[in-house]
């Protein structure tokens, strides 16, 4: 161990020679790739295996390498300083082919991504829920928009010390979801790779764009309507349509992001679509899609962040990012293989409706928003075991119209829909 410049009552102790475990990382990376002559194709592969190699020197504690950073007295050239990859990244090593980074995660994940590099990932501390898609292309709108079908391939659960390699492109299409808070992963990374721009980012159920692509005028555009929509004034709406009927389907994407983001999916969004339909015809389908699947998930990121609970948060996180009842219960059972799947997530959604949230305006009377009492639990039950409504009334203790009310209304509600998918 060695000692760093810690708060004013004393010192704090990290691993020793942080530096030096990055640094040997780095130059063994490089080494091993400079036999290949630096071949690309050879340079994921290279990654991931000394991620593996090294998995226990680099199960770290998140809060000694935050102060490792804040007390080392040299950090490599940080590059992306304007990214919102991390909270926050930090480059760890860096040299003219390739560098190192550790991403800080707290309560931010991943979008659904592609990449326009290659390299590895590992998990640092934490873990994270990892899902693979596959996008089927039907319709290049322009290089930086494309329409098609995203389709949910697989997940796994990875703990500290799991790597996995990335390849550029559309062949590894990919979102990471941390669960725990803190969580740190590293990546060892190529820089952009021109031939594999641009980096696109998915919406299901149809939508591929580039995030990042901006006209100038454009985004001055889209930073005035936020303003707008931060002061809640009144024109916001006007506006936004305005914005819509001079731009592209990205332009259209951009403003009803941010609309969702500050607004949410009630006042004023359906108006934006019908103009985005208006002004772009049958492309506009994919917006309108995409938006009913955003509002869900950002409902459902709220909440989480209402929420301590690891248990709780972790429910959460398999409805954000899972699609189906299968999906998720073998997921739990995979986290918690001692208990029954079924009973395990149904005491959790019975803990979250007896917690009132601190703005029962915005979220409802409970966590989940939905009817607290034995009904609600006795149905989600029955229903996740596969029984029928007679069955269900026969054996819950609630009155028989109340667990029929709840068997119609409890699989349409949008916040357990992958549940009773």
């Amino acid at each position: 161990m060695t000692w760093i410049a810690g708060f004013q009552d004393g010192w704090t102790r990290v691993p020793h020679r942080l530096d030096e475990t990055f640094r040997r990382l780095g130059d063994d990376v490089e080494s091993r790739w400079r036999a290949t002559t630096f071949d690309e194709d050879a340079f994921a592969e290279i990654a991931r295996s000394m991620l593996c190699e090294r998995c226990e020197d680099l199960k770290l504690d998140p809060i000694s390498l935050l102060r490792w950073v804040t007390g080392a007295p040299r950090l490599p050239h940080q590059r992306n300083l304007s990214s919102k990859f991390g909270e926050p990244p930090i480059c760890v090593y860096e040299n003219e082919r390739f560098y190192i980074e550790l991403l800080f995660w707290l309560d931010g994940t991943t979008t659904i991504h592609e990449h326009a590099f290659v390299g590895a990932f590992t998990v640092v501390s934490g873990s994270s829920i990892h899902t693979r898609y596959r996008f089927q292309e039907r319709e290049a709108v322009s290089p930086q928009v494309k329409l098609g079908e995203v389709t949910f391939e697989n997940a796994e659960l990875l703990r500290a010390g799991d790597s996995r390699a990335i390849v550029a492109g559309p062949a590894f299409i990919h979102a990471l979801f941390h669960l725990d808070r803190p969580s740190v992963s590293m990546v060892v990374r190529t820089s952009a790779l021109n031939t594999k721009l641009p980096q696109l980012q998915y919406l299901p159920p149809a939508l591929g764009i580039d995030p990042f692509c901006y006209p100038e005028a454009t985004r001055r555009r889209i930073e005035a309507l936020r303003a707008l929509l931060k002061l809640h004034d009144e024109s916001a709406l006007d506006a936004a349509t305005d914005i819509i009927d001079h731009g592209d389907l990205l332009t259209a994407y951009h403003v009803i992001d941010q609309w969702l983001a500050l607004r949410g999916d009630n006042r004023g969004l359906s108006q934006l679509l019908e103009r985005a339909t208006r002004r772009l015809g049958g492309q506009a389908a994919a917006l309108e899609a995409m938006v009913t699947e955003e509002a869900r998930k950002r409902n459902l990121i709220a909440r989480r962040q209402l929420i301590r609970n690891p248990e709780h948060r972790f429910l959460l996180a398999l409805l954000l990012n899972l699609p189906d009842r299968a999906t998720i219960l073998d997921a739990v059972a995979q986290r918690y293989p001692e208990e029954e799947p079924v009973a395990k997530v149904v005491r959790w959604i019975g803990d979250m409706l007896c917690v009132r949230p601190d703005d029962p305006d915005r979220f409802g009377d409970n966590l989940l928003g939905l009817p607290a009492g034995p009904a609600t639990r006795d149905v989600c039950d029955g229903l996740l075991r596969g029984r029928t409504e007679s069955e269900i009334v026969r054996e819950s203790s609630a009155p028989a119209a109340e667990v029929i009310k709840r068997c119609l209304t409890i699989p349409r509600a949008r916040i357990l829909a992958p549940l009773f998918t």
